[in-house]
């Protein structure tokens, strides 16, 4: 029994802080940039410190752990097993799945999904801001694209997620297809060398 809960809790706990370490450094890369760059625009001498750079990693790591440890402790998520439909002439259920379900899913999933999603868009917008810094200074445009394959595939991703929760199988494919989204889109935007412009 807690086994199973502790395997259930290790997808959003994974899930949620494996974004946040993704993301921050993006999205501290990109207000960095913005700053500096308008902050020099007007004549001001700007200093970044490391932590200014820390502090949106720190505060969206800390949220995202708060809403967490609170799901963690208060309704957990278990290992049910669910009757599919159909039965056989007896009245019998014919097969079973098992499922990761939790008495009120909305309580926890709406404050991680306001977090993480309001910082995504408004990382969007810093990225849009820093679309025509020239790319010696940084790498503002693929960036800018890494920011918004991110947004696209949570926006898609997970309304597709509560439309097949029932089907193990197509969850487990929607889930395996947004990681590898994810994460490919911030490894081949940042890491493969670019052509200089």
């Amino acid at each position: 029994e807690l086994r199973a809960q502790i395997i259930c809790m290790s997808a959003p706990w994974l899930g949620c802080c494996g974004l946040t370490i993704a993301f921050s450094a993006l999205f501290s890369k990109t207000i960095r940039i913005n700053r500096i760059v308008t902050e020099t625009r007007q004549c001001h001498h700007v200093k970044v410190t490391v932590i200014d750079v820390l502090l949106p990693f720190a505060v969206l790591l800390t949220l995202n752990v708060i809403v967490l440890v609170l799901w963690s402790v208060l309704d957990p998520l278990t290992y049910v097993r669910m009757d599919n439909p159909g039965t056989d002439g007896w009245q019998r259920t014919i097969s079973t799945y098992g499922a990761c379900r939790c008495d009120h899913p909305w309580a926890f999933f709406v404050p991680l999904a306001v977090i993480n999603l309001g910082v995504l868009i408004i990382a969007n917008w810093q990225a849009y801001k820093s679309r025509k810094i020239r790319s010696e200074f940084s790498e503002s445009k693929y960036i800018m694209l890494c920011m918004i394959s991110l947004l696209e595939a949570l926006l898609i991703g997970i309304p597709i997620l509560f439309v097949v929760r029932d089907s193990p199988q197509a969850y487990y494919m929607t889930i395996s297809f947004m990681v590898f989204v994810i994460c490919m889109g911030v490894l081949l935007l940042i890491f493969i060398p670019k052509k200089d412009t």
